[in-house]
């Protein structure tokens, strides 16, 4: 079920909440233009999982859900370690998702981070280096 604001006629918060049944909702991890990712947990196999839904004013347009469709499947098909595993495509009233393997580690704007502390200070370290 949708729990929308009855002022603003958003959609409430997902965190906590259940989809289909089964996935309880932890944490957002991002957001495109197109869908959100959040970090889920499987209550019947007490597994962590990865949730992309799509965002709901996409899911009516067929050509938008086509490719959606078309990721999960093309990413479920190429079976790569540098790829996370598909385990499921599903519909919501929340609108369509892909419930994805949860991966372990940075986020890519944590790595830029970590990257430009470390050019920091190696710039530092030049410098001090010509100063001695």
């Amino acid at each position: 079920e949708v729990l929308v604001c009855p002022v603003r006629e958003t959609v409430l918060p997902l965190e906590g909440r259940i989809l289909d049944g089964k996935f309880r909702f932890l944490r957002r991890l991002g957001e495109g233009g197109m869908s959100v990712v959040w970090m889920a947990e499987n209550r019947l196999v007490h597994k962590r999982v990865a949730i992309k839904l799509m965002h709901p004013e996409y899911a009516h347009n067929p050509r938008t859900l086509a490719r959606f469709r078309n990721e999960a499947t093309a990413a479920g098909r190429i079976g790569s370690a540098h790829i996370c595993d598909i385990f499921d495509f599903g519909q919501s009233p929340l609108g369509p998702y892909i419930v994805m393997e949860m991966l372990r580690g940075a986020s890519f704007g944590e790595l830029l981070e970590r990257e430009l502390h470390r050019d920091e200070r190696a710039e530092r370290d030049r410098g001090l280096a010509a100063l001695a």
